[in-house]
Parts: C-alpha cells; structure tokens; sequence
C-alpha cells in the first residue's frame, strides 16, 4: 500500500479549518467508527461512477408498496382507516477523495411517501449530511460532520401515528489509529428534536411541547481489530437531555453509559454487530424513577448454504410522551430466517416479540372506582412472511405479509395491524 503522505506546514490553513469543524461535535452514528484507511477503501469499493477524484454511488429505494388496514394504529372500536401507501426515493452520496489524507462526503436522500386516500399523511422527506475527515500526521484522524432530517414518520414504538420530525445534528471527532487500525479516540455531538404538534383520535399530544430537546454527548472510543476483519469496540460516555419548553423541564435528564461490543466485516459469511452495556439516567425531577440497567444494540446475519438465520436484540430506555414518565424501557427480540429455494428465489420469515415498561404508575379511569395509579406494561408481537426474486446480481423484488399486535394493561393501548404489499431490495 502506499503511503501516506504526512500534512507539512503548508497546510496549516487546512488543519485549522478542520479543527474548527472539530468544535462542532459529531453527530451521533449508529454505526462504530472506521478508521481512515478503512473508510478509503469502503468508498473505493462501493462506488461504480468517478469522475477524477469525485465517486458517487446512487442508490434507489423502494419500500412499503401496499395495503396497510390500520394506519393510524386504532383500537378496532374506533374505526381503523385502510389506505394503500408507497414510500420511495433516491439516496446519492458524494466522495471527494482529494488527497490520501483529506475525504468530503455528501449525502442527500430525498423520499416521498405517498397515500391514497389520506392526503394528509403524504410527505416528502429529506436526509442532508456533510462529513470532512483528513489524516494529520499519518496517525491523527479528525472528523467534522452536519446533517440534518426532516421526516414525517413514527419515531419510536410508543407513536401510534406518524409526525413531522426535524433532526438536526453536528459534530467531531479526534481519534489516533495505527496500521492495524487500531483506533482510540473522543466523539463529541449535539443532537436538536423538532416536532410538530399533532392529534391522535381521543386525545390531544402536544409533542412539541413534550417531546422537543437538545442532547449534549461527549465519549471516548476504542476500536481493536481482531481476527477476519472484525472489530472488537468499547464505547463510554456522558448525555445531557435540554427540554425546551418550561413545561417539560421536568424531564430534563443525564445518563452515563458504557458499551462493549463486536463488529463483523460488512462483506462476509457473518455480518453484524452486537453490543452490551450499562446506562444510568437520572432525571432532574427527584420524584421520577430513574433508570439504570443494561443495554444493548445487536444484529446478526449468518449465511451458510441455502439457510441465512438472522437474530436481533435491542434495549434502551427511551423519552416518553406520557404525562406521567420520563421515558419508557423498550426491550426487543427478534429471529429469522431465508431459505435460498435456488439462485432466483427466497423465502423469509421473522418473529419479533418485546415489552416497553413504564416506570411510573398512570392514572387509569376504571368504572366504578375512579382514577387509579396503573403501571403500563405493553407487549408486542410482530410477524412476517414474504418471499423475493432476484432481477440481477444481489438485487431483488420481495412481497410481504406483516402483522403487528400490541396488547397493554392500558385497555386503550391495544393495537393491531396488517400490512401485505411490496419492496425492492439489494441484499439477496
């Protein structure tokens, strides 16, 4: 490989750009980090169009193409409303690979999702994110990042209906990596919530007011590769959550977590990542119950023959919009499995089951007895069939049937819902 070219003093004006973005702290990513020359070789590999040191990779999607019977989430007695919906778009992400030590990214994803009948619900959604990294010294990395989504969608398992979304977030990183790609770091980020205040059929959800907030995080990373491009990962840090209205300054939070975890190779019989750890959060209202527990983010496909299981597991505590807890604490589990009948065609099935439980006891009207304090508990359940062709290479058109139950110790909290149609997708 050859090497890296080390940043001299001619380019100081450059390096004191980056750390200007640096300030800036990072958005926080679902993904762990990758070490530059990693990342060099992932853009490299995944795009097909380059003109001189500019890469672009589009990419077309094309999901839930079909006929949902409840898409508000209702309880059967109030009169679910069925619509056929599609939601579809392009995601285009840029490189600009200008020197060996200095990379630019953009991505812009605009999506459209479209109902029938509910005019109200159509939306046009947009994901915009910027990110500059450079190589300082053959060994320092640093990283500047923006990005910014507005979507009208359910943002956590607790929503029953869909609301306009504004996610805006910036930051930076400053890491030190070695030839093994060992990498030991600080990731720092402010992430804003912005939404819209909506109605749901029977009640009134002033989620701006309940929901909007700023999140102030600050961790230190470490990344170790281990054996067939796995990364063995260690993440620790500290959260702030600023509510911005006075009437939820009650929710207002700190958490301290730590994770370790492992990451399988993107390419591979084995892909995925798992993840565990521990958080406590404290809420700054000393009469709410505060969290502290394990946590954790896995998911894992194997693929061996004609059979490619698949697990996934998820723990959090997560804000709440009920008026009488900070947050719920959302559990999932979920397994899978395709079988390969050919080269041509798959079947899929997936189960998932899970709890969210609130911590706090809910004021119930039961008949007869008057308000009482209720802990909610709602358990979930998910299945899903569906089968898919393969077009060419690893692309493919899949049909799926879905059915989603969630029954509560909050009578009117249970749901049910199917969902048959269609998706286009690139991972055969």
């Amino acid at each position: 490989m050859r090497a890296t070219r080390v940043v001299g003093p001619e380019h100081a004006l450059l390096v004191l750009s980056v750390l200007g973005i640096l300030l800036a702290p990072t958005a926080a990513s679902g993904q762990t980090y990758r070490t530059f020359r990693a990342e060099q070789e992932r853009i490299i590999a995944r795009t097909r169009w380059k003109l001189g040191p500019l890469r672009v990779q589009p990419v077309l999607q094309l999901t839930n193409v079909g006929y949902d019977n409840n898409i508000y989430a209702q309880r059967r007695d109030t009169g679910p409303v069925s619509d056929v919906t599609a939601s579809g778009g392009i995601e285009v992400s840029a490189y600009l690979l200008l020197r060996p030590w200095l990379i630019f990214s953009l991505v812009e994803n605009p999506e459209y999702t479209f109902y029938f009948e509910q005019k109200t619900e159509r939306s046009l959604n947009n994901l915009f994110a910027g990110n500059v990294r450079a190589l300082l010294f053959n060994r320092f990395a640093l990283t500047g990042s923006f990005e910014t989504r507005k979507a009208r969608r359910r943002a956590t398992s607790e929503f029953d209906v869909r609301a306009s979304e504004l996610r805006t977030s910036a930051g930076g990183q400053l890491f030190y990596e070695t030839e093994r790609q060992t990498a030991l770091g600080f990731a720092a980020s402010v992430v804003r919530y912005r939404y819209e205040d909506v109605s749901v059929p029977g009640a009134d959800l002033a989620l701006a007011h309940t929901l909007n907030r700023t999140e102030t995080s600050g961790s230190f990373q470490g990344y170790y590769l281990v054996f067939a491009g796995s990364q063995i990962f260690l993440n620790a840090g500290i959260t702030d959550y600023d509510f911005e209205f006075p009437d939820s300054f009650w929710r207002n939070s700190r958490s301290h977590q730590a994770l370790v975890g492992l990451r399988f190779p993107d390419i591979g019989p084995v892909r995925g990542s798992i993840a565990l750890g521990y958080k406590k959060m404290t809420p700054s209202e000393a009469s709410k119950t505060p969290f502290s527990g394990l946590i954790g983010n896995a998911t894992v496909f194997v693929r061996f023959g004609r059979f490619a299981p698949r697990a996934a597991f998820i723990r959090d505590c997560v804000f709440s919009f009920d008026v009488a807890n900070v947050y719920f604490v959302e559990s999932r589990w979920s397994a899978g499995l395709s079988y390969y009948l050919n080269t041509f065609i798959r079947l899929d099935y997936d189960y998932t089951t899970g709890r969210n439980r609130y911590p706090d006891p809910v004021p119930v009207s039961v008949p007869g007895e008057g308000t009482v304090p209720m802990l909610r508990r709602d358990n979930y359940q998910t299945h899903s069939f569906g089968f898919v062709v393969r077009i060419v290479r690893s692309t493919g058109v899949g049909l799926q049937a879905n059915y989603w139950q969630r029954d509560s110790t909050i009578y009117p909290s249970d749901r049910s819902r199917w969902f048959f149609g269609g998706y286009l997708t690139f991972e055969f």
